[in-house]
């Protein structure tokens, strides 16, 4: 038997108000008597809820908690990989210091100095790059959410198919980084 929610052709705006309002299935179910004449009882939508929207639901969260381990764990390999820049920077800055320190450098020890500050230089200007990238801005609103949203007038298989490939997108990335 087709789901009479899904057969309306008010269904987009029914899970509009229960999806973004936050309806009830007893508000739904006198909306559109009400404004449709459309007799769909709360069991009714309570049913289209749970079987065509909510895997839906459940996919674009676990499609997100995904995306922010994954950033987590790209984050903190970046942030071990600028500490350690940072260290070779201070081993760089004593060494300059000692050297510094000595009234009469030979022309070795000149060589050497120079050498350390061109590295300190090289790990500068490679500290500088990663806190570039480490630059996070504050998600406003998970992209795949947004996407969803606009695609909720269509047919259910293609949000799902949309789904999989966003899911299977993502999984690809991930083993290229690694």
């Amino acid at each position: 038997m087709p789901c009479v929610v899904c057969m309306s052709p008010h269904r987009t705006e029914y899970e509009r108000l229960r999806l973004e309002k936050n309806w009830t299935y007893p508000q739904l179910s006198k909306y559109a008597k009400e404004k449709y004449n459309e007799d769909i009882l709360p069991a009714s939508f309570s049913y289209h809820f749970r079987m065509h929207c909510q895997p839906y639901i459940e996919r674009m969260k676990k499609a997100s908690k995904y995306r922010r381990e994954v950033v987590k764990a790209q984050i903190k390999k970046d942030i071990m990989i600028a500490k350690q820049l940072t260290k070779n920077l201070e081993i760089c800055a004593n060494k300059i210091q000692e050297k510094l320190k000595q009234e009469h450098l030979s022309p070795e020890e000149e060589k050497l100095l120079l050498s350390y500050l061109a590295e300190t230089r090289l790990i500068i200007e490679e500290l500088l790059r990663w806190s570039e990238k480490l630059e996070l801005e504050e998600e406003k609103e998970p992209v795949v959410e947004k996407i969803i949203h606009c695609m909720r007038d269509f047919p259910p298989e293609l949000i799902e198919k949309f789904l999989e490939r966003w899911e299977e997108y993502d999984k690809r990335q991930s083993q290229e980084s690694k």
